[in-house]
């Protein structure tokens, strides 16, 4: 048999009070007796009653939530950038709700949808891939004119009024494509599963723009470029086996990772056997020691992004959006706590 819920007015009719006592009782309220609160705990204690947090919040004019909208969560960078906005937010009393898009704009646009029905505080959130090819933005921009504070993450738009957060997509490609060059490296491949929105095709560029600035003829022939990972691994495999690269520098995890693990289906070590530097998380670096990691700080912008977002909620100022960049680092460089900050007006030159 399910035992019916207790509820603040089910105690104030045990107790024969007014539920206003029950709460002022429960919240140690001064204009309640000390016997009052005494028998009104000993009750809400036997029945192992709980609080509604949120209706309490609620009633105060705010929910002390934060919906999270991410692709992936089985993808490294999105699981910890999660942990640094859950450190972040629960320090300061607030709970986050979180949604998977699985890189679908239909289920994006749901997730936005039951998260704008007055159940949040503010909104964070990265774009699945899919909303960036059909540039669909309908649904974020309905967010955005109901002037419910947002803050983009990592796939930035920058037509969007809004605050975002990123990293130097493309000076970090450029600068792991000069580390590469200073190797020695003159037939660079470049391996990549997300060309086709704007941060693969930025970190694209940056390549592009160190192997010109270095005398090096760009050759699409070491560019592998596919979203589909059979007919990817199927390229990769091609272009290991002509033997003709001599350094490999991988624009995403999933890029990198089926590309080692194409070499190794090979009998191929490519990591020990050419030189790899690769945007991916750091936890792959006891798999693959000698992979170079371009580390995006996946943690410090979770905390920058919530730290952006409490203070647009403190303030409740819609003028003076900001494009804030976090550098990435590789090779035991040391620019975590660098960081640039763009109005919105700002031209931002990458």
């Amino acid at each position: 048999m399910i035992q019916e819920k207790i509820t603040l007015k089910s105690l104030a009719k045990i107790l024969n009070v007014s539920v206003s006592t029950v709460s002022k009782s429960l919240a140690n309220d001064n204009e309640i007796s000390e016997k009052t609160k005494h028998k009104v705990r000993a009750l809400a204690n036997h029945f192992n009653y709980v609080p509604n947090r949120f209706a309490i919040n609620l009633r105060k004019g705010t929910t002390k939530t934060i919906g999270v909208i991410i692709p992936n969560i089985l993808n490294p960078f999105f699981a910890r950038v999660l942990i640094g906005l859950e450190k972040s937010l629960s320090a300061k009393g607030y709970h986050i709700i979180t949604s998977i898009s699985h890189e679908s704009l239909e289920k994006e646009i749901k997730c936005v949808k039951m998260m704008s029905n007055g159940s949040i505080d503010g909104l964070i959130m990265c774009l699945t891939k899919e909303t960036y090819i059909k540039a669909e933005y309908n649904h974020i921009n309905s967010i955005i004119n109901k002037s419910l504070p947002i803050v983009l993450f990592d796939r930035v738009n920058n037509d969007f009024k809004c605050d975002k957060v990123a990293i130097d997509d493309f000076q970090a490609s450029y600068r792991a494509t000069k580390h590469l060059i200073n190797k020695g490296c003159k037939k660079i491949a470049l391996v990549s599963t997300i060309n086709d929105i704007k941060l693969g095709q930025l970190r694209f560029e940056g390549y592009k723009l160190a192997l010109r600035e270095n005398g090096i003829t760009y050759n699409e022939k070491y560019v592998i470029s596919n979203s589909n990972i059979k007919q990817f691994r199927a390229l990769v495999l091609n272009l290991l086996k002509a033997k003709q690269i001599d350094g490999v520098f991988g624009v995403n995890e999933s890029a990198i990772l089926n590309t080692i693990n194409t070499a190794t289906l090979m009998n191929y070590d490519i990591c020990n056997s050419l030189p790899v530097i690769s945007f991916c998380n750091q936890w792959q670096k006891n798999n693959h020691p000698s992979l170079i990691i371009i580390d995006q700080h996946a943690i410090n912008i979770g905390e920058k992004t919530a730290q952006i977002l409490l203070n647009r909620l403190s303030v409740n100022n819609e003028q003076n959006y900001t494009t804030t960049i976090i550098k990435a680092s590789f090779n035991q460089e040391t620019t975590l706590s660098n960081e640039i900050i763009f109005n919105e007006n700002d031209t931002l030159n990458v």
